[in-house]
């Protein structure tokens, strides 16, 4: 039988989290904090030309950064998906082995039932 969640030591809520900590830590060592420093605006020497040029590549890069966090948050999805699926299927298919089991077991028990009455069938002309 292929090891759920349970079997593995974790909740539902337990595994969620721990999964949501594991994503925030590869998201900080891929792309660095997400959180906007402060100060961040135009300093007082700059001209608006610069300050457009300036705002403008941190608008991409900010947005280049994005997009690369949400590839890899879509990527990790698909794969969590994927281990899930494969957790339902081994289950599934334990599951199947356990119901064709239990339908032999309750076919050889019938055959018992039935010899038996045969059986007390015969004795009973018998007499």
């Amino acid at each position: 039988m292929a090891p759920g969640l349970a079997e593995l030591g974790y909740t539902d809520e337990e595994f969620e989290k721990k999964f949501e900590e594991e994503f925030e830590k590869e998201l900080e060592l891929e792309f660095g904090s997400r959180k906007r420093k402060a100060g961040n605006g135009a300093q007082e020497g700059e001209s608006d030309g610069e300050d457009e040029d300036g705002t403008l590549a941190e608008k991409r890069r900010r947005n280049t950064a994005a997009s690369a966090r949400f590839r890899l948050k879509k990527k990790m999805k698909e794969q969590r998906l994927e281990a899930m699926a494969k957790l339902m299927t081994d289950r599934a298919q334990s599951l199947q082995q356990r119901v064709g089991d239990l339908e032999a077991e309750v076919g050889y028990l019938r055959d018992l039932v039935t010899l038996r009455r045969d059986q007390r069938v015969s004795d009973f002309i018998q007499m």
